[in-house]
């Protein structure tokens, strides 16, 4: 079988009674951090992704954790922006 643990510091894969470690080339917290200060201060001419496409993924994952915590279904739509 094949086993993936996924974190931001490493990728370990679990195979055939082999394991392999993949460690990123950059830091990864830094990166997004760098990539953001750079977008609000206006020092690139776009993002990654469109701003109103990465405010509907911040509800989405807003929704998904409030209901996590909560036991029950949250909708994203009850999330403001």
């Amino acid at each position: 079988g094949l086993v993936l643990v996924l974190s931001e510091q490493r990728l370990v894969v679990h195979r055939d009674g082999r394991t392999e470690v993949r460690k990123p080339t950059v830091d990864g917290h830094a990166a997004v951090d760098r990539e953001f200060l750079d977008a609000v201060l206006g020092r690139r001419e776009s993002t990654r992704v469109p701003y109103p496409e990465a405010c509907a993924t911040h509800r989405v994952a807003t929704a998904i954790a409030r209901s996590a915590a909560a036991g029950a279904p949250f909708s994203p739509s009850a999330v403001s922006a």
